[in-house]
């Protein structure tokens, strides 16, 4: 099998496109075997591309030629349809030559086919579709096709003791719910644009935003499921983090709906939270309390208070309750309530 080819784009004298060559070997690796099949045109290969991954490349393209250090190397990666109708991924990487007054020369590079490095690094074995890498990689692509980031959100899905589940049920069981609840995401009224297994049991969708209804996710938070005859009352969680930065990371963006699902405080009641940026402050100085844990109780800065208990009839002292006080030499008195809740989810 063909695993590369090599094409090339030529200019006139005055820096225009004049006429674009695919080798025999670029042909055979989409199936073709001439040029009367695959003729020497952009249509020919363009027309092939899948649809999120075009505005990608033109964005690749565009870099290249407008940098006038003619410092940027051409590398992006994209689905083709094949001539048997199938998209495969490849990767093409060239270099633009100019002339001495910087006009272009010659646009050339090589295309090589890297569908099984794809299917291994951006798909979930379990579920079949994205893995976090193929998530970010799709997500991405979808934000270089809109003219808004800003009108999408992303959302980050937990399931809710599935561990147990894989007690009583097997893991075999545990598998079942989890490409049950993957599907049912996919196929839900949310719409998601992207949908994809990150690890474990916790899910990531990008969703435009008026597709968002917070009564459905409600009631889809919690579900009834019945495996080999026996019944299975599931619970999910979902932080929701609108894009409200065009130029942030896609990688970010999941921490932060990841992030908002930490504040959920009922998820019987209202089993989503929208991240908001108090929430990572907040995270930030608890995230700092504990890492000064242990050095605080060797430094003894734990201090405990006795609260007297006095019978109301006799009025005579019965018992005292222990109450202990963290006394941080910068931050002051941490109330119990910080540290304790802190540890119990450690």
């Amino acid at each position: 099998a063909v695993h590369s080819g090599y094409w090339s784009i030529l200019y006139d004298q005055d820096g225009n496109w004049d006429s674009i060559t695919w080798t025999d070997e670029f042909r055979h690796m989409l199936g073709f075997n001439n040029i009367i099949d695959f003729p020497n045109t952009l249509q020919a290969c363009l027309e092939r591309v899948h649809q999120k991954d075009k505005a990608r490349i033109m964005k690749a393209y565009y870099k290249v030629v407008n940098d006038t250090t003619n410092d940027t190397d051409y590398d992006v990666d994209y689905r083709v349809k094949t001539k048997t109708g199938v998209y495969r991924w490849f990767r093409s990487v060239g270099k633009l030559i100019c002339k001495a007054d910087g006009t272009p020369k010659e646009f050339a590079g090589i295309l090589f086919d890297v569908n099984d490095t794809y299917e291994h690094e951006y798909k979930d074995a379990l579920t079949g579709g994205y893995s976090r890498k193929g998530f970010i990689r799709e997500a991405e692509s979808y934000f270089d096709s809109v003219s808004d980031k800003m009108e999408l959100a992303v959302l980050y899905f937990n399931i809710k003791n599935l561990k147990a589940v894989n007690e009583i049920f097997g893991l075999k069981g545990g598998d079942w719910i989890i490409k049950y609840f993957y599907t049912q995401l996919c196929e839900s009224k949310l719409e998601p644009v992207v949908t994809a297994r990150l690890e474990a049991d916790h899910f990531v969708c990008l969703v435009i935003k008026n597709k968002l209804d917070y009564a459905y996710l409600t009631e889809r938070m919690s579900q009834v499921l019945n495996y080999e005859g026996r019944t299975i009352h599931m619970f999910l969680k979902c932080g929701i983090y609108f894009v409200e930065d065009k130029t942030m990371v896609v990688s970010r963006m999941i921490d932060r709906a990841k992030l908002a699902k930490k504040f959920i405080m009922d998820e019987y009641i209202k089993p989503y939270e929208v991240f908001e940026a108090s929430m990572s402050q907040n995270y930030l100085g608890h995230a700092e309390i504990m890492a000064d844990f242990e050095n605080s109780i060797e430094r003894n800065e734990f201090k405990v208070y006795f609260q007297p208990v006095v019978e109301a009839a006799t009025g005579n002292l019965v018992s005292a309750e222990a109450l202990v006080r963290w006394i941080h030499p910068k931050k002051g008195i941490i109330s119990p309530d910080i540290f304790i809740s802190e540890l119990e989810k450690d």
